[in-house]
């Protein structure tokens, strides 16, 4: 009958390594703390703690270019602000879209054609029937 002994905070860990590479290990442990009970369980986990640490700092982490977002999707924002500031209810119509558009973007077609499909393909507007659009973002 073996007796286990439950600390809070802590699970057992099962690994298979090399025989001679564990018993390394052990000499090591037993070197530096007189004592094998618990103090392998202590320098496995800072052995982790360190090699997590070497290898997840920020330089090996790939950060985000732009971490407010693209110029486009702050654009697109900007139309869906003026949208709302300019009604009480998240449905509008496709006449206040496209003004909104040539007020902050331009009117030429293709501008209002680019920003219009822009604003549905990335989830600011849907169409809800005929010409109401329901704004998203």
């Amino acid at each position: 009958m073996s007796l286990e002994v439950f600390v809070l905070g802590k699970t057992n860990f099962c690994v298979r390594i090399d025989e001679e590479t564990l018993g390394k290990y052990k000499e090591f442990v037993l070197l530096k703390y007189g004592r094998l009970y618990d103090a392998i369980g202590l320098e496995t986990e800072s052995m982790i703690k360190n090699w997590l640490a070497a290898h997840t700092n920020i330089t090996n982490t790939p950060a985000k270019l732009n971490p407010i977002g693209s110029r486009s999707e702050r654009l697109a924002r900007e139309i869906t602000h003026w949208l709302l500031g300019k009604t009480e209810t998240f449905q509008v119509h496709r006449t206040l879209i496209i003004r909104a558009i040539e007020e902050l973007r331009g009117t030429d077609p293709r501008t209002i054609k680019t920003w219009f499909t822009y604003l549905r393909k990335h989830g600011h507007v849907k169409p809800l029937g005929g010409d109401m659009w329901e704004i998203l973002k």
